[in-house]
């Protein structure tokens, strides 16, 4: 039963997480296309960063 409970959890934690980072980046997103002019050059640089090595 703990082992179940166990695995339940970190299913739930792993899907909470990605869930999480999704509507980080969406909202990272967001940010740089209102081409905000200080944030937005920094963000656009993470999200590069992220896209190369997702792929």
């Amino acid at each position: 039963m703990n082992f179940l409970s166990g695995t339940a959890r970190g299913f739930g934690t792993a899907f909470g997480f990605s869930i999480l980072g999704a509507l980080l980046l969406y909202i990272l997103n967001a940010i740089v296309k209102y081409n905000l002019p200080v944030i937005g050059r920094y963000i656009a640089e993470i999200l590069k960063f992220v896209k190369f090595y997702m792929h």
